[in-house]
């Protein structure tokens, strides 16, 4: 049988608009599963969750085609953007108190209980990339360990499993920069690591260790959440180059009934609960400390006058769990996401010596610490009073509320700087890390809000609310089904307690508790969101150990209306079947919507003249992106028989061939691509073809034949348009 189709194109614009809801769409594919690290037992321990993925960051300077990726059970993967296998390039874990057999760098090393506890993140330098730096393949890691004593062999690294550890004889390790109050069962300390790898292009380390920094905390919760460098300070010229900021929690004092732990998040005098600025660079090479205090950090140098013990690392304080700091370059913004205890949680723009208020105040209202909550806006102020203190409010805040299921637990975001999500620009997106649900902001209200803010009496800044934010809506990919039809959620929640269940976990819900979530669903999605350097976003999942990626924006369209619908024919065999259609209202190229943005057609393909023939015109005057595809092996996944085993497609300009595929190789952008339009998934590798082409308008066919002896079977071939 031979076919020919012709296709026709609506090259329509859609505006901006959000839709029914006011809400707009993210549009998700799965993009890596890490590999499992937990035991899946219902357990009370951090064991239960099938991985722990807790930071996604792709390799600076047009570096390999890989991210790193850490995982708080205790391994730093790389994971190839190509293949998307994961390689261990560190283990972290010997703790063989908490698992027989552990194999890693340091005994002390804990990930049991705490949600945060293990290796919780990792950064580069700005000199990573530069082959004539001595902070060339520089990157810095945080670990948490169980208190143990100056001294004690555990905090030292056992390099047996790392052959390329040079220097693991001679590391030795810091004295913990001491929390208020006594020592306990949950005593842990946050190590803050500077590695350096001589061949950065290796799968594996190979180089020196040396620690920078140990903070110990009362508690196991709130340790040393994130690391920073400024992306406007590109080289030595720039007064920031080589700053690294430090968020560092309060290990859980500040919700503490108790008059030592309590301050500590407010005091001077102590790191936790704060935001550091030091230099990496270990001045002199001698001291109590590895490395540099900036002279113009906000509580140092010789024109500042600061209560005695103040610590000059110190860059801005009064915080609970910063646990995720971002800079926007366009803006210039430091922002950082801080959980709340019981009551709100928040997002504040961070200034130089600014004080966020935590443990005396939770969002906007006063904290009670006798009963847990922040719920009384600020007492009036009389003239025998003393001068209230200079807080800082948060530009946005939401509730722990069931009815409105927020969340309880805010999973940090970025500014969006990226090209799929056009309606998102300019927007700061976050999450909720218990229930998933995601969430926008527009940042010029938040610098606005942050702005007044700042230049506010101090007795009236409660008179500066924080800005609104808004839902996000999601559209999954469900790779386990063979239908190709979006699935759509209000929030993160279903979609990983779905995984979670085929990888294996065995808890009824998800694991975890929160008070939101388990009132909506049980347990906690455990979300966390990452950026590339393209500025796109990804969302890691904890609880089923997943990275998905955002691929695009479901944009609302009027459905098309037919006017002349495609004419039944009786043909000669060998003849051609020219088929048209014409509509109005046709979803625009590019809308993201199904309909008339992709058309297909499925036959039998055989030696000779059968071959299957989809013709298509790209009109006007503007070039055209187009995915054409040839499916043949995939369609046995969805039931269909006597597949052709190897498609070939070859795209023709009249009767010239112009391109030519046989056996996709499997590529980020074409699963991106595949995503953004609703394309079904292609296995790795596989037999079937692929051709992602901007065309100039003209005619073309698009050819299916069959590769080989077995040179026949059913095909199907596809045609979408891009933006």
């Amino acid at each position: 049988m031979r076919g020919s189709l012709l296709f026709v194109v609506f090259a329509l614009t859609a505006p901006f608009a959000l839709n029914a809801q006011g809400t707009v769409t993210l549009q998700l594919i799965d993009y890596a599963a890490v590999p499992q690290s937990g035991e899946l037992v219902n357990s009370p321990d951090n064991a239960v969750y099938v991985a722990r993925v807790n930071f996604l960051r792709e390799e600076p300077g047009g570096g390999p085609n890989r991210f790193f990726v850490c995982d708080l059970n205790g391994r730093l993967y790389l994971l190839d953007k190509t293949t998307r296998q994961f390689t261990t390039y560190l283990d972290f874990h010997r703790n063989t108190a908490e698992a027989a057999g552990a194999t890693g760098l340091f005994g002390a090393f804990t990930r049991a209980a705490g949600y945060a506890n293990g290796l919780v993140t990792f950064q580069f330098d700005p000199d990573y990339r530069n082959g004539g730096s001595p902070h060339f393949g520089k990157f810095y890691t945080v670990h948490i360990e169980v208190d143990t004593n100056d001294g004690d062999p555990r905090r030292l690294p056992n390099a047996s499993g790392h052959p390329g550890f040079s220097n693991a004889a001679t590391y030795s390790a810091t004295t913990a920069h001491e929390a208020p109050g006594t020592d306990n069962a949950n005593t842990r300390h946050a190590v803050l690591i500077e590695w350096q790898d001589t061949n950065p292009a290796n799968p594996t380390f190979e180089g020196s260790a040396r620690e920078l920094m140990r903070i110990e905390f009362n508690g196991r919760i709130h340790p040393m959440g994130d690391l920073l460098f400024n992306p406007l300070a590109t080289d030595a010229s720039h007064p920031d180059w080589r700053m690294f900021y430090i968020a560092v929690g309060d290990g859980g004092a500040g919700e503490q009934n108790n008059p030592v732990l309590h301050p500590t998040p407010q005091q001077l005098d102590v790191l936790q609960g704060k935001i550091l600025r030091i230099s990496p660079d270990d001045p002199d090479g001698a001291g109590p400390l590895r490395y540099d205090i900036p002279n113009d950090n906000p509580f140092t140098g010789p024109a500042v006058t600061v209560p005695a013990g103040t610590r000059p690392e110190i860059w801005a304080y009064g915080f609970r769990n910063p646990h995720r700091i971002t800079w926007d370059p366009l803006s210039n913004a430091l922002i950082a996401s801080d959980i709340g205890f019981h009551s709100w949680e928040e997002v504040n723009v961070v200034r130089r010596g600014g004080n966020n208020g935590w443990g005396d105040r939770e969002g906007t209202f006063f904290f009670d610490v006798g009963s847990g909550l922040a719920n009384r806006g600020a007492p009036p102020v009389t003239v025998t009073d003393p001068p209230p203190p200079n807080y800082l409010n948060p530009v946005i805040q939401y509730p722990h509320s069931p009815a409105l299921g927020y969340g309880d637990a805010i999973a940090g975001g970025f500014v969006y700087r990226g090209t799929r999500l056009t309606e998102l620009r300019g927007k700061f997106v976050f999450g909720d890390i218990t229930t998933g649900e995601l969430f926008y902001a527009d940042l010029v209200e938040m610098l606005s809000a942050a702005d007044r803010n700042a230049t506010l009496p101090v007795a009236d800044r409660n008179a500066s609310t924080p800005v609104a934010f808004h839902s996000l809506k999601l559209e999954w990919d469900n790779p386990r089904t063979p239908i190709t039809v979006l699935e759509r959620y209000d929030r993160m929640h279903e979609i990983v307690a779905g995984e979670y269940h085929a990888r294996g976990g065995r808890d009824a819900d998800l694991p975890g508790s929160a008070k939101v979530s388990d009132l909506t669903g049980g347990g906690r999605a455990d979300i966390r969101l990452a950026m590339d350097h393209a500025g796109e976003l990804y969302i890691l999942s904890k609880s089923d150990g997943m990275i998905r990626a955002v691929v695009g924006v479901a944009r609302p369209v009027t459905a098309p209306v037919i006017t002349q619908q495609p004419q039944s024919q009786t043909i000669a065999l060998g003849s051609t079947a020219v088929l048209s259609v014409e509509a109005s209202n046709a979803a625009p190229a590019g809308s993201g919507a199904r309909g008339l943005s992709n058309v297909s057609a499925r036959t039998q393909v055989a030696p000779g003249e059968n071959t299957l023939i989809a013709g298509f015109v790209i009109g006007g005057t503007t070039a055209r992106t187009v995915l054409i595809r040839a499916a043949g092996p995939i369609l046995g996944t969805f039931g269909v028989t006597g597949t052709l085993a190897d498609p070939k497609l070859t795209l023709f300009s009249g009767a010239t061939p112009i391109a030519e595929s046989d056996n996709w190789q499997t590529s980020a952008e074409l699963v991106n691509v595949f995503g953004e339009r609703g394309a079904f998934p292609f296995v790795a590798r596989s037999r079937d073809a692929v051709l992602l082409l901007t065309l100039p308008p003209g005619a073309y066919t698009a050819q299916v034949s069959g590769v080989g002896a077995n040179a026949s079977g059913v095909a199907l071939v596809e045609v979408y348009w891009l933006p």
